[in-house]
């Protein structure tokens, strides 16, 4: 056939062609793109210690300690949605295919993804032939061969958000209310549902909030069908049990109704004024050093344009009156 330029499909780093051997092409590529790695040796002036380019990989990311995970939609003409995990290890810079597995549903983002005492663990929703939905929660080993797992949960929802922390794992689907479940996953062999909290509404995010709660952001929609941002404060200091904090529609309060600044507004101001949840909402401003950070971190957004600061204070305000009525 009709050779073609190697510089028209073969990806570059640092202006040079990969070399052959750090080409990775599975035998059913699901995409014509390549997903790059990288390790860079900070304390060498960013000297590139090695590369990677893994051809039909793009999905969603996981990064632990150790390894990193890709999940990528899979073409299976006889399912009607699966995802396939491939698990990629990176020591001392070195970075190698470790396995791959396909399994029935699909994994929403990074948040449904998390690596905990050396398995994989993940939320995902899974569709039948009829495309009528299920949940799961599902513990795999490093060889990525099934440990444990909770499945057939909110039939007809999907997952919404999800949040790992420890041997705790909360998570929401959505139809028509808000069920944040609360599962023990402290035997992977062996998850167990502890709790399930309905509430109307859905959370697109959760963070954690201190050390015995949980924020969820999201949206409602009223009887005439407006959409307003949820912000709901769950309370986790029972391992068992997850109770309902407080639960404030916002919309109305800030800028008018816009419903897309819900989880994008939340993390976006974490991620511009390099803070945490609790030194942006001033919950740890009793201790010097957080009094210091918080700040630093008022003192950021005073120098922004007047109406990113006022969508930012009244987010805040919102939060913080809430939660000390809870209190």
């Amino acid at each position: 056939g009709k050779k073609t330029d190697k510089e028209e499909y073969i990806p570059k780093v640092n202006g040079k062609l990969l070399p052959e051997d750090r080409l990775y092409c599975p035998n059913k590529g699901e995409s014509s793109q390549y997903l790059v790695f990288q390790s860079i040796d900070l304390s060498r002036s960013g000297k590139v210690i090695d590369s990677m380019a893994v051809l039909g990989a793009e999905g969603t990311y996981y990064m632990s300690e150790k390894n990193i995970y890709v999940a990528a939609p899979y073409t299976d003409h006889g399912a009607w949605q699966k995802t396939k995990i491939t698990r990629y290890s990176y020591d001392k810079g070195t970075i190698k295919y470790g396995c791959e597995k396909v399994i029935n549903g699909k994994i929403l983002n990074q948040f449904s993804m998390d690596e905990y005492e050396g398995n994989l663990r993940f939320a995902a929703t899974t569709y039948d032939y009829s495309m009528q939905s299920t949940n799961g929660l599902y513990i795999l080993d490093q060889s990525l061969k099934t440990v444990g797992s909770v499945s057939r949960l909110a039939p007809g929802e999907r997952i919404y958000s999800a949040r790992f922390m420890g041997d705790k794992v909360y998570f929401v689907t959505y139809r028509e209310t808000d069920p944040l479940f609360l599962v023990d996953v402290s035997n992977p062999a062996n998850p167990v549902v502890k709790d399930k909290l309905k509430i109307p509404g859905f959370s697109d995010y959760l963070h954690p909030f201190g050390e015995n709660m949980l924020l969820g952001i999201g949206s409602i929609q009223d009887k005439e069908g407006n959409s307003y941002v949820k912000l709901s404060m769950f309370d986790i200091s029972n391992p068992e049990k997850v109770k309902a904090g407080i639960s404030v529609n916002t919309v109305s309060r800030i800028e008018g109704g816009q419903t897309a600044m819900s989880v994008e507004i939340f993390r976006k101001m974490i991620e511009i004024l390099e803070t945490d949840a609790n030194i942006l909402m001033g919950k740890e401003r009793d201790d010097a050093e957080k009094r210091k950070q918080f700040e630093e971190v008022f003192y950021r957004i005073q120098k922004m344009e007047w109406k990113e600061q006022k969508i930012i204070m009244q987010t805040i305000d919102s939060l913080i009156d809430s939660f000390n009525e809870y209190r």
